[in-house]
């Protein structure tokens, strides 16, 4: 330094060049490898799956104690109906094990779900779904729970739907959805999307803007209880399709459909997740296209989910997931 000072030029013996140029290639290294480090990507998610353990029912029912305040005592029927909480009695056991798994990662969103999710090992989710699944009885099916003079009026009031969805909801062209058997909850929701300009569409936002609250509750009913025409997949398409709908994408972080959807594709009235099975392979690559493009923005309810799974799909993954969904029943 005080060479320096006095201008005389200085530099460090021939031990110490080596010895810093060393150190300066280390640490260049160290930091190259660290920035490498920082900058790639995570790597994705395990897709989920059921859990390969057995479930003891007996267990489960004690840990599902803390699931009554919600969806009640002994699965059948809602403790608190105003809240959107499923069935779970007579569930589908490696359905609950998937659903509690993506609470417990994140990657379903639902705070509370989550709280309870987060604490479970995967013994107690196996035990959990042995429990609920234990019990005698069906999922929620599609029939619905509204009153005769419900369903006679929205019969009534969907005379003007038969054009396109058919006279009881089984639309004749792939282009417009299949109705029949869809949730009543769902089909309201929708019709909401289309009246509030959530969701557009030339030909159903006229007939949405002239529903009241009431008619939208009354067709839903109707339609819901119509029986839906089975329909089959593409055999082309199948094995591409079922191992996106019951495994997701991992690679790029897509969630696998029967989280939400179920193994069968009847979804989840309460939560209004819609029924997918037997729908037309031509309306649902029309609709998930739509997500992905931005198009369509009536999932801002479910934070967005469908825009997000869709946005990461390519166009063959879509077609083989819609043909995948058409053949359910």
């Amino acid at each position: 330094m005080r060479a320096f000072e006095k201008g005389i030029s200085w530099e460090p013996p021939p031990v110490r060049r080596r010895f810093t140029a060393a150190l300066a290639v280390l640490t260049c290294a160290f930091g190259a490898s660290a920035f490498a480090q920082s900058s790639a990507p995570s790597a994705p998610p395990a897709p989920l799956m059921p859990i390969t353990l057995a479930g003891d029912a007996a267990r489960g029912s004690v840990i599902g104690q803390t699931c009554v305040g919600c969806h009640g005592i002994p699965g059948y029927y809602n403790a608190q109906p105003a809240y959107h909480v499923p069935k779970l009695g007579g569930q589908n056991a490696d359905y609950v094990e998937v659903a509690l798994q993506g609470y417990r990662r994140g990657t379903r969103g639902h705070e509370t779900m989550h709280a309870q999710a987060s604490s479970l090992s995967d013994q107690d989710i196996a035990d959990v779904a042995a429990y609920f699944a234990s019990f005698e009885g069906e999922a929620e099916s599609a029939r619905t729970r509204a009153s005769q003079a419900k369903i006679e009026a929205g019969r009534a009031k969907s005379a003007t739907c038969a054009a396109c969805h058919g006279a009881d909801g089984n639309s004749v062209t792939p282009d417009w959805p299949m109705l029949a058997g869809q949730h009543s909850s769902y089909i309201v929701r929708q019709l909401r999307a289309f009246k509030n300009g959530e969701r557009t569409d030339v030909t159903m936002k006229p007939f949405a803007d002239i529903l009241s609250e009431q008619d939208m509750l009354d067709v839903a009913a109707y339609f819901e209880s119509q029986k839906p025409t089975p329909k089959g997949a593409d055999p082309s398409l199948v094995g591409l399709g079922q191992q996106i709908y019951r495994g997701g994408v991992p690679e790029r972080g897509v969630a696998a459909c029967i989280a939400c959807h179920g193994p069968e594709g009847h979804g989840n009235p309460l939560a209004s997740y819609p029924r997918i099975s037997g729908q037309h392979a031509a309306y649902t690559t029309k609709q998930l296209n739509a997500y992905r493009l931005g198009d369509r923005r009536s999932d801002v309810e479910v934070n967005q989910m469908m825009r997000n799974v869709a946005g990461q799909l390519f166009e063959d993954e879509i077609r083989a997931l819609a043909s995948y969904a058409q053949g359910l029943n």
